[in-house]
């Protein structure tokens, strides 16, 4: 196998990987956004019980309710670690694009790729699976799978260890990395 068709591979590897922690990243920041909506109205509506001129026998079940509710919702946020999460699959998608610009560059300007250069590729990406301490929602990882499944080479992680297919054409891997998916 000469190097070019393996820094294919895993540009192809990298690229759905890349999808993956953005698609994450996406879902992950999507839940902590409607988790933090009623926690604002619910902190603002503790404060319009506060400040009104209510007797404070009428407030104390409603204030219960709300401190409760807020509770619940916090708590739910730092169990877990929903902001974590999302900032986590950010980090890794940064991580993945520029890994992929380098193995584009490689493969589209570099006719002499030697061994210590495929060393170095495979390097970064396993630091960069490593890094990962979290695991993708099976659902996204179905979605991503259904997109790119004889497409492009998939990751361990998606791959069910089903037959692989050969490298797309150089027509098909010039797309830039920053080219749009939808999921």
């Amino acid at each position: 196998m000469n190097n070019i068709h393996i820094l294919k591979e895993y540009q192809d590897r990298v690229y759905v990987y890349n999808v993956l922690c953005v698609k994450t990243y996406e879902y992950y920041n999507q839940l902590k956004s409607v988790i933090n909506i009623p926690l604002i109205l619910s902190s603002s509506v503790m404060t319009i019980l506060n400040s009104g001129s209510f007797e404070p026998e009428q407030l104390q079940i409603p204030n219960l309710i709300v401190n409760a509710c807020t509770t619940i919702m916090i708590s739910l946020i730092n169990n877990f670690k929903i902001a974590e999460k999302s900032q986590v699959f950010r980090n890794l998608s940064l991580k993945y694009i520029t890994l992929l610009h380098e193995i584009e560059h490689k493969v589209n300007n570099d006719n002499n790729i030697d061994a210590d250069e495929i060393q170095s590729i495979v390097k970064q990406y396993d630091d960069l699976l490593s890094m990962n301490e979290y695991t993708f929602p099976e659902h996204i990882k179905r979605k991503v799978k259904k997109i790119f499944s004889g497409k492009r080479i998939l990751p361990v992680i998606i791959s069910d260890n089903e037959s692989q297919p050969s490298p797309p054409s150089s027509k098909q891997h010039s797309a830039s990395a920053t080219e749009n998916f939808i999921l």
